[in-house]
């Protein structure tokens, strides 16, 4: 009787890590990711992602095309431009699963604070919806690329385009 209250736990557990699947590999990712966001640590954020990317990963935001790579040095740029995080959150709005393949929607809201060309502090704000398309690659879901669908940047509340700003000088803030 043990042996078969066992196994059932045993099977119900690994039905219950399956049937999650996707959703609970997205959701754990994302939640690391924003720790580290949180915490400016880039090593933190590669901990996170990389093992969940494919090799041949593609990160698309405002046009651009990247790879996993470049997407992490700009990260890390990204961190040394910032004072202080002062909110980072995701919501996953839907995730699906096919065969194979699968795909993860979800939005991203994120405050934080720097040091304007003028020398003074501003709120830069940044709120994206990304469609993520997923593949299986030896029984585990990983992402072949990361779509920013939607992004709306402001400073202090007002739309604000990035591009336009000059490159930081290197603070040594992020890690």
């Amino acid at each position: 009787m043990k042996r078969i209250i066992v196994s059932l736990t045993v099977c119900s557990i690994a039905a219950l890590s399956l049937a999650g699947g996707l959703k609970d590999m997205v959701m754990a990712t994302n939640n690391a990711v924003i720790k580290a966001i949180k915490a400016k640590d880039v090593a933190a954020f590669e901990k996170a992602v990389k093992p969940t990317v494919t090799k041949d990963f593609k990160y698309i935001e405002m046009g651009r095309t990247m790879d996993y790579k470049t997407m992490v040095s700009n990260m890390k740029m990204g961190f040394q431009m910032m004072d202080k995080v002062e909110k980072a959150e995701v919501k996953l709005i839907s995730c699906k699963e096919s065969g194979n393949k699968g795909t993860a929607v979800y939005v991203v809201d994120m405050v934080n604070t720097m040091m304007g060309e003028d020398k003074k502090v501003h709120k830069i704000g940044f709120k994206g919806k990304s469609t993520d398309m997923y593949v299986k690659v030896n029984g585990k879901w990983m992402c072949k690329q990361m779509t920013w669908t939607e992004v709306v940047m402001t400073m202090d509340g007002k739309p604000f385009d990035p591009s336009k700003m000059a490159p930081p000088a290197n603070t040594g803030k992020g890690k």
